[in-house]
């Protein structure tokens, strides 16, 4: 699995999603570039889950490592702990 894949595989399930618009990038400060999916899944909340690993440079503190997941059959975005 690659970011690309998986973004071109979200917007094919979710057309009206805006997690990866470019406006959503450029205000989390994120880059495509620089994002990595791990290479095992995860269980998350019932869900099995594709982990996307991303650098957000606009962070409150200081930039950090942040993980979104995202369901391996229906790339729905899962949020951890909800």
């Amino acid at each position: 699995m690659t970011p690309r894949y998986l973004i071109k595989m979200y917007k094919l399930y979710h057309p009206d999603g805006h997690f990866f618009d470019s406006k959503t990038l450029r205000f989390f400060g994120e880059r495509i570039s620089e994002m990595r999916v791990l290479k095992k899944t995860v269980k998350i909340n019932g869900h099995e889950c594709w982990v996307l690993s991303s650098r957000q440079r606009k962070a409150p503190v200081s930039p950090q490592r942040s993980y979104h997941f995202f369901d391996i059959c229906t790339y729905d975005h899962i949020l951890a702990g909800v």
